[in-house]
């Protein structure tokens, strides 16, 4: 009932979220055009005799349910007048954009579902029909009409050469003027004139739609060359240009909207400049021809504009570098002058030559120098501080935009800069006011519709859009998407913008117009891997993940493209956010070796990259033994998981610290509270139950798990039930400062659940129970600037374990009337118990720059082991029973350091030393116990390297040595223990089943991997891992004296323990299709173990002082699997395993073992993977097995074992 109580819960809130952000129905209706933003003197006829009514910019209203942004009716016209535009939006999600001196009306469909149909009397607009479905609206001009095809295009109209042009950016449109009828493709323009055939001619499209370019202000009023008497007559522009408003200072230019009569050099740079930052670059380029080109600030806007211009050539040539100077200028002008006299004006300009080739510190360099020749240049502090954000370096880039504000408080770009930064703090509701402030303005800035709708989805602000045309049985686009949609209209040859907006129609569940948008980003620029990752992403969610991989790696192989926007410490933390992605992908499409080595190198190229430690945490919690016995990837688990949490923003994606404006897609996340579960039974007993429930509120998230796992057993005493549960709650308390707290209860009980030879080796009468009632710890991270990080972690272990079992061989020593020691092993019937109690206090400090980094740290526990034990002979005599209780010191001290070197750009090197020392008692584990304290100390070198030449191939090795935990202390640790993905500490080499736990064991490590991607649908690669550890332990005795008076005494034998694994693996996978996936893996693990009891000890002890095993297990592997974007899926394996063994006790080989493990399922998966249940068999043969645990294996069932599973998550 439980269960069904459940599950009917997740079906409600699954319901509620479906109607929250389902599918919008984007039809068309009869609802008209909804104004967005106007600039300028833009008036709307009503029709009949009434006067135009000029439009208030919507950007400036205070818009309310009851105050709705203004309307275009159908058949009212709108007009533009000089240097005015504006931006519409259509019912059926059209964006129009609207230019000077330009002329429409929207006349009324023939049907509610067909679209609007557009009346262009004079003048330009842009059209970006992608969002609407049934295909973009007819547009009727007097000299021609189009039928376009779901497409983005502009249509010019020319009353005077009377004719229109219709350029096509994407799609193909229907033209017709009468007379001639053509098909106009994308990358071509059109020419309609009465009576005459249409001429149809390939256009690079910046030569002609330079208007919608948003050109930056460079200018420093005071170095502008005008007499007493221009700045008197123009002080009133002057002013407003000081204060940041360019669109009032034009608005103020004497005779504005006319062009002024210009005399002097001074009134032509300054009229242009003021031109330009509306767009009217023609009319700019007029006012500079009559000024001299070696005019200093003339270069500076000549070479500002040739800077950010940017040209559409990708759309016929995909690939191709995009071109910063269209007009075949030198992009340097300024820059070739000489450095000692450049202006302020002329600094700004060189930055943004500098941005446009690539190399951002330039660009900062000469924004310094621009405010250090002019301090109160408000322009020049606003662009030094957006500079500086790209490197994220917040508090430069705070006190720069805060300077720049006191000079110009109306400077639309600082407004969205501080936006920004109080989003990069989470103060959401200020950034809003402060993209609000950025678009009442300038509302041609793109950058701050972009900032206000993020931050609207991150307050999850759902509702649409308001106006007359909504509650008609329409949802129009929410209201955050809305604003994405209007930043598109602004810049629309602007990659990035359309491939956040493909990301918000993913979000909303329109998965079509999604795939739209990012195929047409990735046609814009060919190199921005911004489309290709949001891509992937959306291919993931449709279950596509062959496809998605595709798209991940192509994304990686461009990332380096953007260094026009980040700098080389940001791109490099980029490349390893996607590397951790398409690790993620890796490993659904089935390739977990190439995704472990994907992770890997994520780490390897930005240590502090919480998503990639994430990934290899999750790697190795798949390869942690089920039953939680063998304990041989704990430390290294819980370490990444650490990392993880303690690195990560609260909610793991939402805004980080250094976040830069180029970088929103974290601004995505918002405010949430979650449930997943993952269910699953097998015929054989066994049940698991794995449970979360997680959210974010504000600057805290918070996430409960649960991990149960019930067994019946195979064999008698084999049972188990575990619960382990764990609490962490993230509290970001300052932009740079956040603290973690984590819990865990931990609660085990189980039979003899050893793997052992045969199930017939089982202690029928053999118990282990252990618990973690309340382990708590404290995490502090605090980054002072990216890449130099502070992590502190302290807190508290309680831990318990009791044992209990019968015929437990002890060695007795009795001693004759001689005096002689004869060696009598007897079964006794034992319960020990050991409770753990230790501080655990860690510091560590990460520094990393675009080609070094360091990590240096230290580690302190201090605790105390408490003993105790109950020794009885099987046969029960009450008077030898043996009982005892101890209590031994437990302490660690670690210091460490590491260095990471790229000594070429692919290559990685990384050197480390460390130094441990531990004290803890001789044998607290094996009865009889005694209370004897020993110590260990060890320096431990470590050494690692990653190459990557290429974008097919990586290369890691790794060499370390390290001295292992004593119980559960080595867990719970901030140094590194993995390098170049080879993990360099583990809690037990050998099986815990053959040796039992082992405390403090020297650890040696060394392992090379290489990993070709060949194609882009052949994988291949090999690992090779040499693994070995020594350690002394102590087997409890007792020294028997059976003359008159005599005395029992405890005795600890010591046992130099070593194993040796050497491991060698080969693998290939193949993604045949979209859907399909097969792969072959053929392994070699070659163990030994060697026990050596030195005298005293060999006296007593009833067998040989020194003995060998030695196993070789063979693994051939061949899988496939079918990923079917309906959601249907199915998987199979093959394994063959052949193993030898031999032991130097019978100096005979123990008989091998050579089986074939097949297992099968399938099942299906929901979109957004928010369900899936799978159905399968396992050992599909039937066959039980017999296998020495020397060599590791995974826990195979001993029959045909039918499984069920169910997992969802909302």
């Amino acid at each position: 009932m439980a269960l069904l109580g459940w599950l009917a819960l997740v079906a409600q809130a699954a319901r509620l979220q479906g109607e929250e952000v389902g599918a919008f129905d984007l039809r068309t209706n009869t609802q008209p055009a909804t104004i967005n933003a106007t600039e300028g003197a833009v008036l709307l006829y009503r029709g009949g005799l009434q006067p135009p009514q000029r439009i208030e910019p919507p950007q400036r209203m205070k818009l309310s349910r009851t105050n709705a942004p203004p309307t275009l009716e159908y058949q009212q016209q709108l007009q533009t007048l000089l240097t005015a535009w504006a931006s519409l939006t259509l019912a059926d999600q059209t964006t129009l954009r609207v230019w000077e001196m330009t002329r429409l009306y929207v006349v009324h469909p023939a049907s509610n579902s067909a679209p609007p149909k557009l009346n262009i009397e004079e003048g330009e607009i842009h059209v970006n029909s992608r969002g609407a479905r049934e295909g973009s609206c007819r547009v009727d001009t007097p000299y021609g009409t189009a039928n376009p095809q779901g497409t983005e295009y502009v249509v010019s109209v020319d009353p005077l050469q009377r004719r229109t042009q219709i350029t096509l950016f994407d799609g193909e449109a229907d033209i017709s003027n009468g007379r001639d009828h053509r098909v106009l493709k994308a990358g071509e323009q059109g020419t309609l004139s009465p009576g005459r055939q249409i001429e149809v001619r390939s256009i690079q499209a910046s030569n002609i739609v330079q208007w919608w370019i948003y050109y930056p202000a460079v200018l420093d009023p005071e170095e502008l060359p005008l007499t007493a008497e221009e700045k008197a007559r123009a002080a009133e522009s002057l002013a407003a240009y000081r204060s940041g408003s360019l669109a009032q200072a034009l608005r103020n230019y004497p005779g504005y909207p006319q062009d002024a009569r210009i005399d002097t050099d001074g009134q032509a740079i300054y009229y242009a400049a003021l031109l330009l930052s509306v767009g009217s670059v023609r009319r700019a380029e007029s006012a500079l021809q009559r000024v001299n080109t070696n005019a200093p600030l003339a270069r500076a806007l000549r070479t500002m504009v040739e800077a950010v211009s940017v040209d559409m050539t990708g759309l016929d040539a995909p690939g191709k570098k995009r071109r910063a100077s269209p007009s075949g200028r030198r992009l340097s002008a300024s820059a070739d002058s000489d450095l000692s006299s450049l202006s302020a004006s002329e600094w700004i300009a060189v930055s943004y030559s500098h941005q446009a080739t690539n190399n951002l510190e330039a660009a900062v360099e000469s924004s310094r120098r621009a405010v250090e020749r002019s301090p109160g240049f408000g322009f020049g502090w606003a662009r030094l501080g957006e500079l500086e954000f790209s490197f994220g370096r917040l508090s430069a880039a705070r006190s720069a935009m805060e300077k720049a504000l006191v000079l110009s408080p109306s400077n639309a770009p600082a407004h969205a800069l501080q936006g920004f930064l109080l989003a990069g703090e989470n103060r959401w509701r200020q950034a809003l006011a402060s993209f609000d402030r950025a678009i009442q303005l300038d509302a041609r800035l793109a950058n701050a519709w972009l900032g206000r709708g993020l931050c609207k989805r991150r307050l999850a602000w759902r509702e649409p859009r308001r106006g007359p045309g909504a509650g008609r049985g329409v949802r129009p686009l929410p209201d955050w998407l809305s604003d994405l949609s209007t930043a598109v209209s602004l810049e629309p040859t602007r990659s990035l913008v359309r491939s956040y907006m493909g990301k918000g129609f993913a979000e909303v569940g329109e998965v079509e117009l999604a795939e739209k948008e990012l195929a047409y980003a990735k046609a814009l620029d060919a190199n921005d891997p911004t489309p290709w990752l949001y891509s992937a992403f959306l291919r993931r969610e449709e279950n596509r993940v062959n496809e998605a991989v595709y798209d991940l790696e192509q994304s990686i192989e461009r990332n380096d493209n953007r260094a026009v926007y980040r700098s080389r410490l940001l791109l490099d933390e980029d490349r390893a956010v996607r590397s951790s992605s398409l690790a993620s992908l890796y490993r659904d499409a089935g390739m977990n070796r190439l995704a472990l080595a994907e992770a890997a190198s994520a780490v390897s190229a930005d240590y502090a990259n919480y998503s990639a430690h994430q990934f290899l945490a999750e790697s190795y919690n798949t390869l942690r033994d089920p039953t939680r016995f063998n304990l041989r990837y704990e430390t290294v688990w819980f370490n990444e998981l650490l990392l993880a949490n303690l690195l990560s923003p609260p909610g793991a994606t939402p805004l980080s610290q250094h976040v830069s404006q180029q970088e929103y897609s974290r601004l995505f996340e918002h405010n949430r509270v979650g449930l997943t579960t993952d269910s699953s039974y097998r015929s054989d007993g066994q049940y698991r139950e794995l449970s979360s429930q997680f959210g974010v509120v504000g600057n805290m998230a918070w996430s409960l798990d649960l991990d149960y796992q019930r067994n019946d057993g195979i064999h008698p005493n084999n049972q188990l039930e575990r619960t382990e549960w764990y609490t962490t709650v993230k509290q970001q308390l300052t932009p740079q400062d956040s603290v973690l707290l984590l819990s865990e209860h931990i609660d085990y009980r189980a039979g003899d659940i050893y793997q052992t030879y045969t199930p017939r080796d089982t202690d029928t009468r053999f118990r282990l129970n252990e618990s973690q009632p309340g382990s708590v710890f404290v995490g502090y991270h605090r980054e002072w600037s990216p890449g130099v990080d502070s992590l502190l972690l302290g807190g508290w272990v309680d831990a318990s374990q009791e044992a209990q079992g019968g015929n437990y061989a002890i060695d007795v020593l009795a001693h004759n009337g001689g005096g002689t020691p004869v060696s009598q092993p007897q079964a006794f019937q034992f319960i020990d118990g050991v409770q753990t109690r230790f501080w655990s206090w860690e510091a560590n400090q990460i520094f990393q720059t675009a080609d070094h980094g360091a990590l240096v740290g230290g580690r302190w526990q201090e605790g105390r082991l408490r003993t105790s034990d109950r020794i009885e002979p099987v046969d029960f005599d009450p008077d030898r029973i043996i009982r005892g209780s101890f209590e031994t010191p437990l302490r660690e001290t670690s210091a460490y350091g590491y260095y990471t070197c790229k000594l070429l750009d692919p290559l990685i090197i990384t050197a480390g030393i460390g130094w441990d020392q531990a004290t803890f008692g001789e044998n607290f584990r094996s009865p009889p116990l005694t209370n004897t304290p020993t110590h260990r100390s060890r320096w431990e070198p470590k050494g690692a390297l990653t190459w990557v030449p290429n974008a097919w191939m990586t290369l890691r090795g790794s060499y370390s040595k390290s001295l292992g935990g004593v119980t559960a202390n080595g867990a719970y640790r901030l140094e590194p223990t993995q390098l170049a993905g080879f993990p360099t500490t583990y809690r037990s080499i050998l099986s815990e089943s053959l040796g039992g736990s082992m405390s403090a064991p020297a650890l040696e490590t060394a392992g090379l991997a290489l990993s070709l991607r060949m194609t882009d649908r052949l994988y291949a690669g090999f690992e090779v891992r040499a693994l070995s550890s020594s350690a002394r332990n102590w087997i409890g005795a007792l020294d028997v004296d059976e003359g008159p008076g005599g005395t029992v005494q405890r005795l600890s034998l010591t046992q130099t323990a070593t194993t040796r694994e050497t491991m060698g693996s080969v693998y290939a996978n193949c993604l045949i299709s979209s859907e399909c996936l097969v792969g072959l893996d053929y392994s070699v693990t070659h163990a030994r173990y060697r026990s050596v009891l030195p005298e005293p000890a060999s006296l007593i002890i009833d067998g040989p002082s020194d003995f060998t095993q030695r196993s070789t297990l063979h693994r051939i592997g061949i899988r496939g699997a079918f990923n079917h974007p309906s959601g249907f899926f199915a998987n199979t394996d093959l394994s063959w395993l052949l193993q030898s063994s031999s032991s130097s006790v019978t100096g005979e080989r123990t008989p091998g073992e050579s089986f074939v493990d097949v297992n099968a399922s399938l099942g299906y998966r929901f979109r957004r993977q928010r369900a899936e249940f799978l159905l399968g068999v396992m050992n599909l043969a039937g066959r039980s097995y017999e296998l020495n645990p020397l060599t590791p294996y995974e826990e195979f069932p001993r029959s045909r074992v039918f499984v069920a599973r169910l997992r969802f998550k909302f």
